[in-house]
């Protein structure tokens, strides 16, 4: 785990690597902000994940996994998890980068909160909207809810019936080809029916999605001028009329 490591080390090994082999993308596994403050409280090192961009080019986004974690749970509001994406515009460098997810080795199967097909989808499409590169963990594109063992053989299930990475391929054309990491963000949140406003601007093009993370439909303000835009994902007509649209 990098943060309990002083980022003066990191510093060093990072222009001692680069000597030998240069290149190198450097990725921190840094910690949640809960344990980050039990560590202080406690006397021990743990160095915030600001000062990790020092000498790393990409962190885990454990910084606001608790908030998220809490969302899933039911115990929180969609805006206060929106609300610390945003934070994270301005407490970091400009060319911060964010490791994101759904699920990893160390987190529960986003299919263990998320159970329907249409919410999923949603979800997955917010994770590729959101500024950052993108962490899929295997037997996700199965919609697997299984958690495998990390020390033995335990292989995850294949049902071609819940094989969903067709729409993992569609979303990383649309990232790469679309999105850039100049790009601006800002998201907001109708807590009502668990929709989430995402917007992405480089000054050229804006971009802006919108995702219903419980599959309920109802009607969403966007800054957008009213006339007829393209859904990226499946290509229907999206019509902006008084400066909203019908989220179905």
């Amino acid at each position: 785990v990098a943060s309990s490591v002083p980022v003066e080390f990191w510093c060093r090994a990072r222009e001692a690597v680069e000597k030998v082999r240069p290149g190198c993308i450097w990725l921190a596994e840094t910690v949640h902000g809960g344990f980050g403050q039990f560590a202080r409280k406690s006397g021990m090192y743990s160095a915030n994940d600001y000062d990790m961009f020092q000498a790393f080019d990409m962190e885990y986004e454990y910084d606001v996994r608790e908030v998220f974690d809490r969302y899933l749970k039911g115990e929180t509001n969609l805006s206060n998890y929106i609300d610390v994406i945003n934070f994270q515009e301005c407490a970091y460098p400009a060319n911060y980068i964010k490791m994101r997810c759904l699920e990893n080795h160390d987190q529960p199967r986003i299919c263990s909160f998320v159970k329907d097909r249409l919410s999923l989808t949603n979800y997955t499409a917010f994770l590729y909207f959101l500024k950052g590169t993108t962490l899929l963990y295997a037997g996700q594109e199965y919609m697997e809810d299984h958690v495998p063992s990390l020390f033995d053989k335990d292989v995850f299930r294949r049902e071609e019936d819940k094989d969903i990475s067709p729409l993992f391929a569609k979303l990383y054309s649309f990232k790469k080809e679309v999105l850039s990491h100049e790009d601006h963000f800002k998201g907001r949140a109708e807590d009502a029916n668990h929709i989430a406003i995402l917007e992405r601007d480089d000054n050229r093009m804006r971009k802006v999605g919108v995702f219903s993370l419980k599959g309920m439909s109802a009607e969403v303000k966007v800054d957008l001028p009213d006339g007829s835009y393209i859904n990226q994902l499946n290509g229907n007509i999206v019509a902006v009329a008084d400066g909203k649209i019908i989220c179905d």
